[in-house]
């Protein structure tokens, strides 16, 4: 302080012991920010079946930046989006006799906001959504299985066994590694598969696991398995097309 003109280059930080900062924030302007789900489907082929529909969604947001760097989300979850268009481009050369709705939401990482507004809206009858299938990372491994590249299929309780018959049946050399089901009780945090089943719809959601970039500015592109997404997606879509062309869509309760 002897020397006002260069007062930072003489700065000398002091620790003050037993010294509290109390303080509180006072929001004066708060700003509406509008954001949208975006929405497609490829029609059914069945006259009677095409009023009913199967589901697959993914989440487009992600985390505001950490200590100034940006997340990109590339596992979480751009992978699981990316899966959606995949599937979606997949379908529609071959659609099936339900239609299938393709979906990502918003808002997920705030509070399942996006897909709890789709349940709720009305915008499809919701006794006619038969099965939602949420790809919520499908990119990586967690730190247990980064050498068997196992990943997880999230249901709730009720679902889990039956679920597990049915994807297994179908992942007959599909993946090159283990799904491992579980259920939502022992998986952290949410995702949108959650909203369906609150309206009980049977969902799952595909989930790499908690791996140390989650939600954080290391979930970046070249860190994504990209041969293991594929397989997901192949599986995805492989699911999708059995529950749109069966004539009753199982409530694997």
């Amino acid at each position: 302080m002897k020397d006002p003109a260069n007062i930072l280059e003489n700065y000398k930080p002091q620790a003050l012991d037993n010294v509290y900062l109390y303080s509180k924030i006072d929001i004066l302007k708060e700003e509406i920010i509008l954001t949208k789900n975006v929405v497609g489907v490829v029609e059914g082929t069945d006259p009677v079946l095409r009023d009913e529909y199967i589901v697959v969604g993914a989440h487009l947001d992600h985390v505001k930046p950490v200590k100034g760097k940006v997340c990109n989300g590339a596992d979480d979850n751009a992978s699981g989006s990316s899966g959606v268009i995949e599937i979606a481009e997949a379908l529609a050369m071959n659609p099936c006799k339900r239609s299938v709705i393709f979906i990502t939401y918003t808002a997920e990482e705030m509070g399942l906001y996006g897909s709890r507004y789709f349940v709720g809206s009305n915008a499809f009858p919701l006794e006619q959504i038969k099965f939602n299938l949420n790809m919520d990372m499908i990119g990586r491994s967690d730190p247990d299985h980064e050498q068997d590249r196992a990943h997880y299929v999230v249901t709730n309780k009720k679902y889990v066994d039956k679920l597990e018959e049915f994807i297994s049946e179908l992942n007959d050399g599909i993946t090159d590694f283990p799904l491992i089901f579980d259920n939502d009780e022992h998986s952290p945090g949410g995702s949108d598969h959650q909203s369906y089943i609150s309206q009980g719809i049977p969902a799952f959601f595909f989930f790499s696991g908690l791996h140390k970039d989650l939600h954080q500015p290391g979930d970046d592109p070249e860190k994504i398995d990209y041969p293991k997404a594929e397989s997901i997606c192949r599986l995805g879509y492989l699911i999708t097309t059995k529950l749109a062309n069966m004539e009753t869509v199982p409530t694997f309760e």
